[in-house]
């Protein structure tokens, strides 16, 4: 895909599905006007944007447009193995001046349609963007709207980067943040009424995002 098809793909998303999400996995060498403006529209729009990284580690630089992630202007995914480690034949280095280098399982992910396993950035780009979209249905369901605190935050890169974080802990590798989904999800509540568990656990859960959201006053 060309610079320009991806930037009307990202006005047309924008405009005309309304969409809270873009999941772009096509990079460029160089900078693109027309696009850096479409994903500044979209930025503005508070519209999450994950762009895939290069599978080349070093030999390539950050591609274009996934370098505009140091300025936080969207998602930039490395990539992890299942052991949540990074692989560094596929990422390239990551970048000193950014707050975060998240990177999430790319490797041997099977398909219920599939009998292969596949790998690739592009894949830990898709499962980074599912869990926002996860993230954020979560968010408006009747029962959680009023509970989560800041919540209009988790429609900026800052705000679900924060909520990303809880999903890291202490597995930062060579300054690749390295995410477990999981680790949003509390430890587990034994005993009671199953219903009541199930709530007990929706309620951990909003509390866990409502202070990463209120964490990133004091960053």
């Amino acid at each position: 895909m060309t610079a320009t098809l991806m930037a009307k793909a990202v006005h047309y998303a924008k405009n005309s599905w309304k969409v809270d999400i873009i999941v772009m996995l096509s990079g460029f060498k160089s900078e693109d006007n027309e696009m850096k403006n479409a994903i500044n529209e979209a930025h503005n729009a508070r519209i999450l944007i994950f762009a895939t990284a290069s599978n080349y580690g070093n030999f390539v630089n950050i591609a274009f447009p996934d370098r505009l992630y140091i300025n936080l202007k969207l998602f930039y995914m490395f990539s992890t193995d299942a052991n949540a480690q990074v692989l560094p034949s596929f990422n390239p280095s990551p970048s000193s001046k950014a707050r975060y280098n998240f990177a999430i399982l790319r490797e041997n992910i099977r398909l219920p349609s599939l009998e292969t396993l596949l790998s690739g950035t592009s894949f830990a780009t898709m499962i980074r963007g599912a869990i926002a979209g996860r993230i954020l249905d979560f968010s408006r369901h009747k029962d959680n709207r009023e509970r989560i605190r800041r919540i209009d935050k988790l429609h900026t890169v800052e705000g679900m980067s924060a909520v990303f974080e809880t999903m890291v802990e202490s597995a930062v590798d060579n300054r690749y943040h390295c995410m477990s989904p999981w680790k949003i999800l509390p430890l587990g509540f034994n005993g009671g009424e199953p219903t009541q568990k199930r709530l007990r656990e929706r309620a951990h859960i909003c509390e866990t995002i409502s202070r990463a959201l209120e964490d990133m006053r004091r960053r």
